[in-house]
């Protein structure tokens, strides 16, 4: 059975950046409760296969944005199919305003009271 009193933004939704493409793959975007032992994984090659096969292909890669949310987040940001759009580090400053979906709320209730 599963816990359904955890908050509903118990996690972090994590975008990987690779230096180089994996094949049709320039990013990875995971969700995780522990993001320092997700990584830690990721570094060993365990957990998702792109990882695993990406770093088995010795190309570098960063975490290169992050966002508290659940699984929820993490299946709404990737029905995008275009997480360059996400990464700062190739859209520059301007992927800081894509994929805030909480802050988008939050602006719409504060502007309605």
């Amino acid at each position: 059975m599963r816990d359904t009193t955890k908050q509903k933004n118990s996690g972090t939704v994590y975008l990987i950046h690779f230096r180089k493409r994996y094949k049709h793959a320039g990013h990875y975007l995971g969700f995780t409760e522990n993001l320092d032992k997700r990584i830690t994984d990721h570094l060993c090659g365990m957990g998702a296969r792109l990882m695993e096969v990406v770093t088995e292909a010795n190309i570098d890669w960063k975490v290169s944005r992050t966002w508290r949310g659940d699984r929820n987040l993490e299946r709404r940001l990737k029905r995008w199919h275009n997480a360059a759009l996400l990464c700062p580090m190739c859209a520059g400053e301007e992927a800081l305003n894509r994929g805030n979906f909480a802050q988008k709320v939050q602006r719409f209730v504060k502007h309605t009271r």
